[in-house]
């Protein structure tokens, strides 16, 4: 096995440093540079990036609620008394959004769990309609999946822009 090779005294890097040492310490002495406290932050004012990618996660919460809540109702599609339950968060969305210039509201919005109205009940008191629930269930892993690559395209959105492709 050939030992990597050395540099000679005053190249780039110091004296005796190969080439991939040189780029590791650069690399290192960047990364203490970023996260210094003497390091100057962004200071334009462009929050939007964080604002999406809390949005999108509030989104994702929703979907893994509302897959909670669906299997739970569909586990007890047999159990006398039972209520169909549901998970809100599309409606307090549109009312969030429809308040102009509170694009805080959006971010602090969590999903909420009712029971379904309106549902016809059986002769037991369950209201459980497999089929709707299923449908649902269906519903939701598409959304689950259209959020996943909305989220997938801004961080490889992002990774671009950092490694200047």
């Amino acid at each position: 096995m050939a030992l990597p090779s050395v540099a000679s005294e005053g190249s780039h890097g110091g004296p005796g440093l190969s080439a991939s040492t040189r780029f590791w310490r650069n690399t290192a002495d960047a990364r203490i540079t970023l996260m210094s406290p003497n390091y100057d932050a962004d200071t334009t004012g462009m929050s939007v990036i964080p604002s999406q990618f809390d949005l999108i996660r509030n989104l994702l919460d929703a979907t893994a609620a509302r897959q909670r809540v669906t299997s739970q109702n569909i586990a007890n599609v047999n159990t006398p008394g039972y209520k169909a339950r549901e998970v809100n968060f599309e409606d307090q969305l549109a009312r969030a959004l429809a308040r102009p210039g509170d694009s805080n509201g959006i971010l602090d919005l969590a999903p909420e769990v009712r029971f379904q109205d309106g549902l016809v009940e059986r002769l037991d008191g369950n209201n459980v309609d497999i089929d709707r629930e299923l449908g649902r269930s269906q519903k939701n892993t598409l959304l689950h999946n259209t959020y996943v690559r909305i989220l997938s395209t801004k961080i490889s959105t992002l990774r671009s822009a950092i490694s200047g492709r």
